[in-house]
């Protein structure tokens, strides 16, 4: 049996003389494989290793780290979106550190023809320290002696593999069971659980996990720790992920020894965190947001200390200051509308004489409760000076805040607020027949200028939908809301009279909706495009503020503080959303995934802000 339609993938950051030794025995695998797929993470020297091996068919693919460290199961992922592209059927992925014996391709596609829905796995030998040995010239396999805790087939036989025992060294499967399989949860960042995690979703998805005997790997020797303190971070975070995925902690050994020296304990949601976890206020205390960014790493400090918006008591300096010794890091994101701005000077001023860190995520860059934008650029002047790290939502609003500031703010994109319960719920639901145009008014703030005229031009353009406008009963009788009061009269709308709703009727409104109209004349970013995004909703969004970066695919229509609202244009953009087919969700795996890295990023961020805490915080 041949191995013509097998690739061979394997991920690398640094390791490079591992890596050539590798393809130095890959190249005299026989059969030989169709491919070697390298997937060089931040690595741009990796391109010369390769070129030491001219006749092994390789295709090396570039992929960038994140701040939270390297990306193993996205780089995995990617590598097999590669070796699948370029044709192969099979693939077999060997970790940078394995040397192939030379049978090892031809036992892996030669159980692959009998076992086609499985995983197989094949026996690992961990070699010595080379000492004076050269792996190119001397004879690995004759140094066999496999991993004692997994099974070992004779050659050719298949023996059933235990879900924990999985890992990523050295594993084959067909392009068949990899897309049914979905590849690697890329939530996971830097070291460990993530290949546990595939192990188990391997056997939950019914797909046999069997080990094959003759598929040998020798595993490279390199210096490690036990337990591995220099990884400690990264396994509080990747637990995490993997009690919420899996309802139990992996890495369990590691754990127990990291708590026995004192480093970890066992924080309120179950999962484990650091024993100096960064102690973390933010501003406002409690929000949506918040939860869905905020890592289980670290300690949040008095999240009860207010009940709704009323005014954060730790926004008064003093208070700040009797508090200091148990903070670490400020995190401010909004809900300081009432602090004057030379409060909220003197605020950050305390807040450098006490040696406290502060990061800032810049969500407005024009407060919508605010009738001009003098009062809030003099807040955002003040944070963007003061704060050692600053983030906002998308690339438009990082470039805004570069012109008008002087400063660009990392980009952290806004997450999912949703849990795929929340999801699956609010889709349950049948859609609205006719579909519907929601245009969510609400309490009428101040960005919603001629709200009669929004509501107007959307009817007008709605044909066969119904436009659905929310109102609040506190702003329902108010004058300027007199024409839409008029049309639902007429039954030309349906007027939705309600307080704040609960979430869930909140997202079965969003759900059912073909469409949202966001009424405003100012704003930056909004949280019914994410709640639309999730719930396949059409949006259709000023011209104003940075949506349209938010969200790829919303319609625009003009509406903004220069030319004012332009009818004609929303007449247009909702006569032309009506006509698409619905929405399609998004994708609830790629969206959890995408939370799990911005909590990553956070992590990342308060821990070095945590190191930093004493030292001087404003910036030129």
């Amino acid at each position: 049996m041949g191995a013509e339609r097998t690739a061979v993938v394997t991920v690398v950051s640094g390791r490079h003389e591992h890596l050539a030794v590798q393809r130095h025995h890959l190249a005299r695998c026989d059969p030989a494989p169709l491919l070697h797929v390298v997937v060089a993470v931040a690595d741009p020297e990796v391109a010369g290793v390769v070129a030491r091996e001219p006749d092994l068919l390789t295709r090396v693919v570039a992929l960038d780290t994140i701040a939270a460290g390297l990306p193993v199961a996205a780089a995995r992922n990617a590598g097999a979106a590669e070796a699948l592209a370029a044709g192969a059927t099979e693939l077999v992925f060997l970790d940078v550190d394995c040397l192939p014996a030379p049978d090892l391709l031809e036992h892996y596609t030669e159980a692959l023809t009998r076992h086609t829905d499985a995983v197989l796995c094949g026996p690992v030998t961990y070699l010595p320290p080379l000492a004076g040995r050269d792996w190119r010239v001397d004879d690995p396999t004759l140094l066999r002696a496999p991993h004692a805790a997994r099974p070992d087939p004779a050659p050719g036989a298949v023996l059933p593999l235990d879900a924990a025992l999985f890992w990523s060294l050295s594993f084959a499967l067909t392009a068949g069971t990899w897309a049914r399989l979905g590849g690697f949860w890329a939530g996971y960042v830097g070291y460990g659980a993530e290949d546990t995690d595939f192990g188990v979703h391997v056997v939950t998805s019914g797909v046999p996990l069997l080990m094959v005997g003759g598929a040998d790997a020798y595993h490279q020797h390199h210096p490690v720790s036990r337990p591995p303190v220099e990884h400690v971070d990264d396994i509080v975070r990747n637990s995490e992920v993997y009690l919420r995925r899996n309802g139990s902690l992996p890495m369990s050994g590691w754990l127990d020894a990291f708590a026995a020296d004192g480093l970890v304990e066992t924080g309120p949601t179950g999962a484990p965190r650091r024993t100096d976890a960064p102690r973390v206020v933010t501003v406002p205390a409690r929000h949506p947001y918040l939860d869905a960014v905020l890592p289980a790493s670290v300690v949040r400090v008095a999240p009860d200390r207010v009940t709704a918006w009323e005014p954060d008591p730790l926004l008064d300096a003093d208070a700040l200051a009797d508090a200091a010794d148990g903070i670490d890091v400020v995190h401010v994101h909004f809900g300081y509308d009432h602090v004057d701005p030379d409060a909220l000077d003197g605020w950050l001023a305390r807040l450098d004489e006490l040696g406290l860190a502060l990061a800032v995520t810049v969500h407005d860059l024009r407060n919508p409760h605010h009738a001009d934008r003098r009062r809030h650029d003099a807040h955002l002047s003040l944070l963007l000076q003061h704060a050692q790290r600053a983030l906002t939502l998308t690339d438009a609003a990082a470039d805004e805040c570069r012109r008008r500031f002087g400063r660009r703010p990392e980009v952290v994109v806004h997450p999912t607020l949703l849990s795929a319960a929340d999801v699956g719920a609010a889709l349950g639901r049948p859609p609205a027949d006719p579909p519907t145009v929601l245009v969510p008014l609400k309490a009428l703030r101040r960005n919603v200028v001629d709200p009669d005229a929004v509501v107007g031009a959307a009817v007008q353009g709605a044909a066969d939908a119904r436009v659905v406008v929310l109102v609040q009963p506190s702003v329902a009788e108010r004058p300027e809301l007199a024409g839409t009061r008029a049309a639902a009269a007429r039954g030309e709308l349906t007027l939705l009279t309600r307080e704040y709703l609960p979430p869930d009727e909140l997202h079965a409104l969003v759900a059912a909706a073909h469409a949202v109209v966001l009424p405003y004349r100012w704003g930056t970013h909004s949280g019914w495009a994410e709640l639309a995004r999730d719930l396949g909703t059409h949006v259709i969004a000023p011209s104003s503020g940075h949506v349209a970066s938010q969200l790829a695919g919303a319609a625009v229509y003009g509406n903004d503080e220069t030319a004012g609202l332009d009818p004609a244009g929303l007449r247009a953009a909702v006569a032309d959303v009506v006509r698409r087919p619905a929405a399609v969700p998004a994708d609830r795996a790629a969206r959890e995934v995408e939370r799990d890295l911005v909590r990553a990023t956070h992590d990342v961020l308060y821990r070095d802000l945590a190191r930093q805490r004493s030292r001087p915080a404003r910036v030129p």
